[in-house]
């Protein structure tokens, strides 16, 4: 009997020196992510976690001591750690007082230990929406932490960014709020915190369909999104824009207007005139005499920028009617212009936009 207990001794204190021998490995997973995704956002506070759960973390670990306790701990300032957890689910080991205290043994050297975001807001310390949250594992009554004292930290972002400011212009030398061929529009926002723009979190969605270019603007908060018109359709420019800030939350909600109500059309189509010209003279219309009123109309098919610039036999001043975005102008009194008694054609030019 002795002998037998020897043997047991031996056996057991073999086994003990074998655990220490092996690394052990452990590994903290955000609910949804990989063991690479180093951010505790929106998205994994509320993804399908192992066990069931709502959101996280999963710890999964190796070559632990089946004959030893072991603590999830964790911190929310980096200092002091925290072991007050209700509950936890073992997918593999075994809980200890059902997990009360972050307590779990492992099976075969092997554990894989959850526990719920509701779980870990429900804490004391718990620091809300913002912060940053650290985990290790303690072997309970030794100095022994895994991966290290120090524990992985992970960002705490439940809080997704939007759009403080945003407006859209076109660097159309005429009106900025038109247009053309080869014209660059141009919306520019400013967010409520910083945004990132590295793949796979980039800006993404169209201006008019089109793809665009981001710019960066003075810091992490600005930015501008750039379309040369090309084949946008000839109406009011749109656009959907999605986008991420640094901790990966995607935006409370597309960009598709602009918070000070500016606007662009794309115009492409160069607009037609209809040209006459006529006098006062009572005998001819065709013809003026000297103190006879020569009346030029212009008729386009759509609205014009603002009155054209007009010069009627050399004189550049002409009377404009009327004298913003018109569909027809009149008139200009040519006096003293023809007192050589000579025949003489009344040419003009005409200068105008969109």
């Amino acid at each position: 009997m002795i002998n037998k207990i020897k043997i047991l001794k031996i056996v057991f204190i073999a086994l003990l020196s074998l655990s220490n021998l092996v690394a052990q490995t452990v590994n903290f997973t955000p609910a949804g992510q990989g063991t690479d995704y180093m951010r505790y956002n929106v998205s994994t506070s509320t993804a399908a976690n192992s066990g069931g759960l709502t959101g996280g973390f999963t710890m999964t670990g190796t070559a632990f001591n089946d004959f030893n306790m072991y603590i999830l701990q964790f911190s929310f300032d980096g200092t002091s750690w925290n072991t007050d957890v209700s509950a936890m689910v073992a997918t593999t080991g075994g809980l200890v007082a059902g997990g009360n205290g972050g307590r779990f043994t492992s099976t075969d050297g092997n554990a894989q230990i959850s526990v719920s975001h509701e779980v870990l807001a429900a804490v004391s310390t718990w620091p809300g929406n913002d912060g940053s949250i650290r985990l290790r594992i303690n072997e309970s009554s030794t100095t022994n932490y895994y991966p290290t004292a120090a524990g992985i930290t992970w960002p705490i972002d439940l809080t997704r960014p939007s759009i403080s400011t945003s407006s859209i212009v076109s660097n159309n030398s005429t009106n900025t709020g038109y247009a053309t061929t080869n014209d660059v529009i141009t919306l520019s926002i400013t967010a409520s915190e910083n945004l990132m723009n590295t793949a796979p979190y980039i800006f993404n969605g169209n201006i008019s369909g089109l793809d665009f270019i981001t710019q960066s603007g003075a810091d992490a908060t600005q930015w501008s999104f750039a379309s040369t018109v090309t084949t946008h359709a000839e109406a009011t420019v749109t656009y959907d824009i999605a986008y991420y800030d640094e901790n990966y939350n995607l935006g409370v909600s597309s960009i598709i207007s602009t918070t000070d109500g500016t606007t662009v059309i794309v115009d492409r189509t160069t607009p037609s005139l209809d040209v006459s010209i006529a006098s006062n003279n009572n005998n001819s219309t065709s013809l003026a005499k000297e103190g006879d009123q020569i009346t030029l109309t212009i008729s386009a098919d759509e609205t014009l920028n603002g009155a054209p610039t007009v010069t009627i036999m050399n004189e550049p001043n002409p009377t404009v009617t009327p004298p913003a975005s018109i569909i027809a102008i009149s008139e200009i009194n040519h006096s003293g212009l023809f007192s050589d008694n000579k025949t003489h054609l009344s040419p003009f030019e005409i200068i105008f936009f969109k």
